[in-house]
């Protein structure tokens, strides 16, 4: 906004000419101001700052600190100006995902299966549903036509601020902006389960991801309403950084951990077919590149070499095929961090720039947008990465300007586009994301069951559902820790793909302008009804016998999970998930679902030397007492290997003897490469082992690290050692060492084996003449599963250096005299050094003295008053040999009388200067 201010005069004295209406205290017109949410360390400060400028917030999160108010840009200034602010931006309101003959099965649900032995119609069931505001009349109309239940009859409640009373005398019209989507998906709802009572709300056509957590919420908690069994959504902020865990996410997890099953529209946003790519995002690695065109030279030449333009697959810029009505982009980058890692510079098809983009968020609420947008068609896009500190990975989104009315999008609204289109919380690791199906159609134009595999042989996915990423592309995640700040999740990454694919269209009546008529909605929004509808019948039929709604909603999304037909790829793809539901699936008599076990939870394999060790915990319906499921195990190099581990039960049912699930000790796999295992849990001895129910997870058997290896060059030699293997805490650790020195086997003194065994806490000595050159390497070995694995070699080497002379002093003392002497102090080993003190009569030149020194200091006795000329001569040995003796410089010295003491010379001598370490 500065950057926008100071580049344009006239805004600015706009925004001077309405700061009077702040200074002057005069009311400020309501069409001056704009919704803002203000974002800071504090919501409290930032609450008493907005307080001061006369505004009152409209909001205030209670997860994220930060509060939405109405102000003039005057006061959004002053607000730029404080310290507790941090960030100011326009508020983007919630979109629906879906834009919008039933083609699941539900005829082939049972049929005295309800708790009155009827049909399943969902009775008893609490479905919360959210979605943008509609208007109150042509809720009337539905209610009277019959397609929706009605308000009266209780299964209907409406939320505040779900409906609206339309008023078009007033400006604006409270109807102006509002979608029949909520009022669509409450009919494919009803239509499915029309027994269920359904709760609707809606955060608001102008709200934070905060007011849908609270929506959320109180669906979860019955504080308005009765409290919902599931909750579904169709909508998604543009505004919201795919790289967090926002408010959204967080009431999506708090709704399941209160036994609520809670889904979500994958969103429309399309794919191309044929090329795999969709149209509506780019996600990418930062890989800078040398700009080479306009406008990306300006960019490039005018930042210089501090900064670079990223590579659009070897393009500066990305262009768009279409108009757009926005665009957006955001970065792994932690939204806490200080700095900008990625900035987005938009030009239009004249190459002239209508504004930039900061890290995250979008043109329209970062930069000039409303009068940038809509962006024509052919406009650039240019990505600085203009930070050494920034992002690794972002994204780039659009909106289209003009989507076309069926929603079949057939090309990409960028010029590059990739995999992963599902945006905001519908990547939720608690959210059921639901893609769409096209409807299945036979010759006659008639709409076929997806069970009916001879009129419908092939399925394929809506054109206008979104599609995920595969397993290989990782997104990175943040969430709010407890003291606001960011932080990184503890998986840290993530891929986003849909769970489950549904109809992505339904039969409901339509409001065309002037009456009800019949008509199909399209989109993904229906899909999550669809999905949802089913989801009530599962809840009725299992409710009876299940009351644990914890364990009740799991069941229920491994039911959605397992009753699908496979589509697109073998197994689970980005496009379907795990497949088209088919309602019937969950009851056949010989795989049905709800008599199967849950899957084992929390299944890991940790890395261990020479294996893995495999844990996990109970499944979440084994809680029956004194029943006790049976756990089994196939581990091997590949799902369904078993070649490690080949089918072992591993903890029996209580029907065979077996123990307590929670008093298990992990089970140890001996391997030396990839490690593939599956846990089967089924509940007793004598039950079908369901393969659905199974869990599986690979992980590398440990490896033994190498240590460190360290050669230091001494006198005559070198000294090598190593530091201790990680592994010593928990593994007793043996290791191996060898040495050359010039290249052949090094056995000196002390290294007698080669290999020999050695002890990290030990530096171990090297002998050799100056110039020879030592290298060792060590090895950490440990013993696992009856195997010893031995680490890569660790290595080190260092050359000999000379030996230098030794030194020694005389000093007359009573009855003798005492010596110090010093060999190089650099020495490889002391023990390579000895010496012998030599002293000479000085009249008469015959040797008195010649004696073997057995440490740094001695005391030669000799008689008082003779003078004596005294040297030390020193012997180096290498590796045993002798080398040729040297002499220090001969002293003169006369010893002095004796202390009268009564004790021996050499014995007071040695009570006063102390026993000394050898050299």
């Amino acid at each position: 906004m500065v950057r926008q201010w100071r580049a344009d005069a006239a805004s600015l004295n706009a925004a001077r000419g309405q700061s009077n209406f702040v200074s002057q205290g005069e009311p400020v017109p309501t069409n001056l101001r704009t919704l803002y949410r203000i974002e800071g360390k504090d919501s409290a400060a930032i609450t008493r700052l907005i307080a001061s400028l006369g505004a009152s917030p409209t909001f205030i999160s209670s997860r994220r600190p930060y509060i939405t108010a109405n102000l003039t840009i005057a006061e959004v200034m002053v607000l730029a100006e404080d310290e507790a602010v941090t960030r100011v931006r326009e508020v983007i309101g919630p979109k629906a995902k879906g834009n919008a003959a039933v083609a699941h099965d539900i005829n082939g649900l049972p049929q005295d299966a309800s708790a009155t032995d009827g049909p399943l119609t969902g009775e008893g069931v609490v479905i919360g549903l959210i979605s943008l505001p509609f208007s109150s009349d042509l809720l009337t109309a539905l209610e009277g036509a019959g397609a929706v239940p009605t308000e009266a009859s209780g299964k209907l409640v409406v939320l505040n601020g779900a409906k609206v009373v339309c008023n078009s005398a007033a400006d604006p019209d409270p109807c102006e902006g509002v979608t029949p989507d909520a009022l669509n998906m409450l009919q494919v709802v009803h239509g499915i389960a029309p027994n269920a009572t359904i709760v609707v709300g809606s955060p608001g056509s102008l709200s934070t991801p905060g007011q849908m957590a609270s929506v959320i919420d109180s669906m979860v908690a019955g504080s308005t309403a009765q409290a919902a069994d599931i909750v579904f959504d169709d909508l998604y902020y543009p505004t919201q950084n795919p790289f967090e865990l926002d408010e959204v996410s967080e009431a999506i997890t708090g709704a399941r951990n209160a036994g609520v099953l809670y889904l979500t529209a994958a969103g429309d946003g399309g794919h191309d077919a044929e090329s795999g790519s969709t149209s509506s995002v780019y996600v990418s690695d930062v890989e800078g590149v040398s700009a080479d065109g306009t406008p990306a030279q300006t960019l490039d030449d005018f930042w210089g070499a501090a900064d670079t333009i990223h590579n659009f697959g070897g393009a500066t810029l990305v262009t768009t095929s279409e108009s757009l009505a926005d665009i957006c982009m955001f970065s792994d980058q932690n939204p806490g961090a200080s700095g900008t890692g990625l900035t987005a510079f938009v030009y239009d098809d004249s190459d002239a720039l209508v504004g930039s983009i900061d890290d995250y968020g979008c043109l329209s609420e970062d930069s000039v947008g409303v009068t940038a947008l809509p962006l024509p068609a052919q406009s650039s896009v240019i990505v600085l990465v203009n930070s050494a500190t920034g992002s690794s990975r972002f994204m780039l989104t659009t909106e289209r300007h003009a989507p076309p009315a069926d929603l079949v999008y057939t090309s990409p609204t960028l010029s590059l586009t990739t995999a992963g289109n599902i945006l905001g919380h519908a990547y939720a690791p608690d959210a059921i994301a639901v893609a769409a199906a096209d409807l299945c159609i036979d010759g006659n134009d008639a709409v076929q069951n997806y069970s009916d595999e001879t009129a419908c042989p092939t399925v394929s996915v809506a054109p206008f559902s979104a599609d995920g990423e595969g397993d290989q592309v990782a997104r990175f995640f943040w969430e709010m820790s407890d003291q606001s700040s960011w932080e990184a999740i503890e998986s840290g990454l993530a891929v986003s793909t849909p769970f489950v694919t549904a109809v992505g269209g339904e039969l409901v009546q339509i409001w065309n302008g002037t009456e009800l008529v019949a008509g199909t909605y399209r989109g993904t929004s229906a899909s999550v009804a669809v999905a949802s509808g089913i989801a009530a019948l599962y809840w009725e039929y299992r409710v009876i016998t299940q009351s644990d709604t914890g364990v009740l909603s799991a069941e229920l999304v491994a039911a959605l999970r397992d009753s699908t037909r496979d589509a697109g790829l073998t197994g689970s793809d980005v496009l379907f998930g795990y497949g088209v539901v088919d309602a019937a699936l969950a009851f056949e008599a010989s795989n049905n679902l709800f008599d199967q076990p849950l899957a084992a939870q929390n299944l890991t394999l940790t890395s261990m030397v020479g294996g893995v060790e495999l844990s996990f915990d109970k499944a979440l319906d084994d809680v029956a007492d004194p029943q006790v499921f049976e756990y089994n195990a196939t581990c091997g190099t590949s799902a369904g290997d078993g070649s490690f581990l080949p089918s072992a039960t591993l903890y029996p049912s209580d029907a065979a003897g077996g123990i307590p699930n929670d008093t298990k000790v992990p089970k140890f796999i001996a391997a030396a490469g990839d490690v593939f295992c599956t846990v089967t849990p089924r509940k007793d001895s004598t039950s079908q082992t369901y393969a659905p129910s199974a869990l599986s997870v690979n992980e590398t058997a440990g490896a033994i690290p190498s240590v460190s290896a360290t050669m230091v060059p001494k006198a005559g030699g070198a000294s090598f050692s190593f530091a201790p293997s990680s592994l010593e805490a928990t593994q007793d650790v043996t290791y191996s060492a060898s040495c050359t020195a010039n290249n052949a086997t090094y056995t000196g003194p002390d290294w007698a084996s080669n290999p020999n065994d050695v002890d990290s806490a030990t530096p171990y000595a090297l002998q050799g003449t100056a110039g020879t050159v030592f290298l060792c390497s060590v090895t950490a070995s440990v013993e696992s599963g009856g195997t010893t694995y031995t680490s890569e070699p660790a290595t080190a080497s260092a050359t000999a250096t000379a030996i230098g002379a030794a030194t020694a002093t005389f000093r007359a003392d009573a009855g003798g005299i005492a010596v110090s002497w010093i060999a190089d102090p650099n020495l490889a080993s002391i023990d390579m050094a000895s010496g012998t003190v030599v002293c000479m009569n000085s009249a008469t030149g015959l040797q008195v003295v010649s004696q073997a020194l057995t440490g740094p200091s001695a005391f030669i006795e000799a008689e008082v008053g003779i003078t004596l000329d005294c040297y030390v001569s020193t012997v180096i040995s290498i590796n045993g040999v002798p080398q040729a003796a040297t002499s220090t410089t001969s002293v003169s010295v006369t010893p002095e009388e004796e202390v009268s003491s009564g004790l021996p010379i050499w014995l007071l001598y040695q009570a006063t200067q102390g026993s000394q370490a050898a050299p």
